[in-house]
């Protein structure tokens, strides 16, 4: 395996510094959120009947994300049925694995914003374990998820957790838009029952 100094990269070392050498990018954050705006088509689908979009970007690890998650409403309730994410993680290394973390940050959020949630009896946690929890199954899935990984030379960014946090605003924001209710706590489903 080669080392940073073989990649050419020991300059862009970051982990561990200090938050004030890595202030936040309004550039960069604002890159992400026009560039999956574009990507989804905001402008055209926006207010198709039936059908509604939500933004929500974020920054976290060095890295920027931005999501944009499509919400429908058909006879069996609502489903997330697309959703685009662009990162910029700064250099980037293994695209491949960027993609695959991205997907699965999509679907860890829908977990935790449809159905996450802890329950309390006589001031016990309830669930002890993962079967003890709804997750997403494989039909609730997004028909589409639409990755692009923004190219950059600047010091690499995490890629493990920094798509996971804006899933949820963006579906809640789609379901805001779709059904003008503004739901401020998870899990969604429940409150728009």
């Amino acid at each position: 395996m080669l080392g940073q100094q073989e990649l050419g990269i020991e300059s862009l070392a970051n982990y561990g510094s200090p938050l004030d050498q890595h202030p936040v990018d309004a550039g960069r954050l604002r890159q992400v959120i026009e560039k999956v705006t574009r990507n989804a088509g905001w402008s055209q689908r926006k207010n198709l009947k039936g059908r509604a979009l939500g933004l929500a970007a974020h920054r976290s690890f060095l890295s920027y994300v931005g999501v944009v998650a499509s919400v429908t409403k058909g006879s069996t309730g609502f489903l997330v049925d697309e959703v685009w994410i662009v990162l910029d993680a700064g250099r980037v290394i293994n695209p491949d694995r960027c993609r695959a973390q991205m997907e699965g940050s999509i679907i860890n959020g829908m977990n935790h914003v449809l159905y996450g949630g802890i329950t309390h009896q006589k001031g016990a946690v309830e669930q002890s374990n993962f079967d003890g929890i709804r997750l997403v199954r494989m039909g609730e899935h997004p028909r589409r998820i639409h990755v692009e990984i923004l190219s950059s030379t600047l010091a690499p960014g995490g890629v493990g957790e920094p798509g996971v946090p804006p899933v949820g605003p963006a579906i809640a924001n789609a379901f805001f838009a779709l059904t003008g209710k503004r739901v401020r706590e998870f899990p969604i489903l429940p409150h728009l029952a």
